[in-house]
């Protein structure tokens, strides 16, 4: 959404296309690097004054993407707006704000404190102490660059069978629309699904805040499970999944983030199986803890099981033994649940019995 497009939106009369523009171009405010961000923010600010109730509304949803002088005197103004569903977006912008300005101020903080570190290290024991310790830190980028080409691996390919698809039903002479419909949406999904991978890895170090919405979990389940069958279609016909969780059990969660641990630990559950195995079980399951406070969600496997000395190898950078792995996959999974979401990841295993992966989550989350 460019700013022509948002002032044509605001001048054709209709306040809910205007509504999603101005939503919109808040959410190409955050992505930053916006060429036009000058002219949107001209054309955002005179809404604040705006006769309609849900342009203002709109307009206090996003002002937590305004420059921190803009966002001062906008977020004042719709603060005191006479509509109280104005005044709580107001409320909800104000923290998202200042959450984000502690982020900065965290990670500044910690790249200061890491050029003290170094400074501290040369001193002390000379340039070769610091050169080791630069080192280290570049090894975290290359986990970092590592991590990301493994979940975006994962889902290429079913992006290329979606499109290998689409253009073969597209040469027949009688094309049926509703493939062609289903092979769209596909590629769409995957995509969707890509974006939002890039999106999270890019702010993998400065750990972006979580977007939580109540979701259902046997939904989302589902949704990682069909995303997963599209990149095992070889296996695909030998997974037995089952999943007993209740379709009413919902909890507050960030959707992308638990969307690829519950992918991860899939995909894992169906590569404990040996390439010869005939079936491939894996079950997930739910429960309700402490007094509803809680939810237990477990991923289990009928494979070959881990050794237990492995397990605490699984989090280490590179210490995978499947092949073409990078033992990143669990390091996403940890990430998600422990520090996304502010649960326990634990993993029981027995050799020749399988693996049940339990991931406990808040069932709501504080924001």
């Amino acid at each position: 959404m460019t700013a022509d497009e948002l002032r044509r939106e605001i001048a054709s009369g209709d306040e809910q296309a205007a509504r999603r523009a101005v939503r919109a171009c808040g959410a190409r405010l955050r992505e930053g690097h916006v060429g036009d961000a000058d002219e949107i923010l001209e054309t955002l600010l005179p809404l604040v004054e705006s006769l309609s109730a849900i342009l203002r509304q709109a307009v206090a949803d996003v002002c937590d993407a305004f420059p921190d002088g803009l966002f001062e005197t906008t977020h004042l103004r719709l603060l005191a707006d006479r509509d109280p569903y104005v005044r709580r977006s107001a409320e909800a912008a104000g923290h998202r704000h200042a959450q984000l300005r502690r982020q900065r101020a965290r990670v500044e903080s910690e790249e200061q404190a890491l050029e003290d570190v170094l400074g501290e290290l040369e001193r002390r024991h000379g340039k070769g102490a610091r050169k080791l310790a630069e080192r280290a830190v570049e090894r975290g980028v290359e986990t970092f660059a590592q991590m990301l080409d493994h979940e975006v691996r994962k889902t290429k390919n079913a992006i290329y069978l979606a499109l290998e698809e689409l253009a073969a039903e597209l040469e027949r002479p009688e094309r049926s629309l509703g493939l062609l419909r289903d092979h769209l949406a596909t590629v769409r999904e995957r995509s969707a699904f890509v974006f939002a991978i890039v999106l999270r890895a890019r702010d993998y170090v400065s750990r972006p805040r979580p977007v939580f919405a109540e979701q259902g979990l046997a939904k989302l389940v589902d949704e990682a499970r069909a995303q997963l069958l599209g990149r095992v279609s070889a296996r695909a016909a030998k997974v037995a999944f089952t999943n007993d969780i209740d379709p009413e059990l919902r909890a507050d969660v960030d959707r992308h983030a638990l969307l690829q641990a519950l992918q991860n630990v899939l995909q894992n559950a169906v590569e404990a199986y040996g390439v010869d195995a005939d079936r491939l079980a894996v079950r997930v399951s739910a429960s309700v803890r402490g007094g509803g406070s809680e939810i237990e969600l477990r991923v289990a496997d009928e494979g070959v099981g881990i050794a237990e000395d492995r397990i605490p190898k699984l989090f280490i950078p590179f210490g995978s033994r499947k092949p073409g792995g990078t033992g990143v996959g669990m390091l996403i999974v940890r990430r998600a649940i422990e520090e996304v979401h502010g649960g326990t990841l634990g993993i029981a295993s027995a050799l020749g019995k399988g693996t049940t992966v339990t991931m406990v989550i808040p069932a709501r989350q504080r924001t």
